[in-house]
């Protein structure tokens, strides 16, 4: 499907794409689409060894212990895939979806240990009716339940990956 683009050109290049079409029995866009196509030379095979050539310019060396290496060769073979391959796949996915170390997750346990005590400190405050029942104190609640959820989905959710 062909789209309608308008572009601005000058009148004498204008004259001239409009003899050269007359002249080889083309009308004045298919004189442009063969101008940019032969220019730019667009076609996948083209596209996929630029792609494949610049990855080569950007290729890192990655030492990895034996133990690692193997590990990650036999899901790579399971895959039927390069290890190159299954490396950048992994590379990739902790760049979206981060995975914490041990210390950061005890750091995270700590920090969901301290949200709970708050959470049951205004909670027992409540019942000895220590704080007045007003809606700044229920929104309070919710948002420590809201952060006290996340916290718990995070440490799951790496403790899945890291282990």
């Amino acid at each position: 499907m062909k789209t309608k683009k308008s572009v601005r050109l000058d009148n004498d290049l204008i004259n001239a794409v409009n003899n050269y079409a007359t002249l080889n029995g083309m009308n004045f866009s298919q004189v442009i689409e063969k101008t940019i196509k032969d220019k730019f030379q667009f076609n996948e095979q083209t596209a996929d060894t630029n792609v494949e050539s610049s990855v080569k310019n950007r290729t890192k060396n990655v030492r990895f212990d034996e133990r690692t290496l193997k590990e990650v060769s036999r899901i790579a073979s399971k895959k039927n895939i390069t290890v190159t391959e299954e490396i950048r796949f992994r590379v990739s996915s902790s760049l979206s979806m981060p995975c914490f170390d041990s210390l950061e997750l005890k750091e995270l346990e700590q920090t969901r240990i301290n949200v709970n005590q708050i959470g049951r400190l205004i909670n027992m405050s409540i019942r000895e009716k220590l704080i007045i029942n007003n809606t700044h104190i229920i929104e309070l609640i919710k948002l420590i339940n809201e952060m006290n959820n996340a916290l718990v989905n995070i440490i799951k959710e790496s403790q899945e990956r890291l282990f």
